[in-house]
């Protein structure tokens, strides 16, 4: 005999989409922000050199966050998320600090 489970994230407990996510550079500084989401508990901030391998930059419960980033061009992209799940991602953003 099996059992088969199947879990389906419930959207309508899930953050919407990060909007309105930006950045303000203030040499050494870069601060990314986006709004407040009502479901949120966290928030994750990937980069990506490429537009294609992401890599975890901030994982925490601010809807902003602060670092000097390294020299050339890297992407970045936002979500909230909470215990039913990730909301959608921002839309991409890059920086190219020369």
């Amino acid at each position: 005999r099996s059992y088969g489970f199947k879990f389906e994230s419930n959207n309508e407990n899930t953050p919407k989409k990060a909007e309105n996510f930006k950045y303000v550079f203030s040499a050494p500084d870069i601060e990314f922000s986006c709004d407040a989401l009502a479901k949120a508990t966290g928030y994750l901030i990937e980069y990506s050199q490429d537009g294609e391998d992401w890599k975890i930059l901030y994982d925490g419960d601010e809807n902003q966050y602060k670092y000097a980033p390294p020299v050339g061009l890297r992407y970045y992209r936002m979500l909230g998320h909470n215990e039913y799940g990730d909301g959608e991602w921002s839309d991409i953003i890059s920086f190219d600090n020369v």
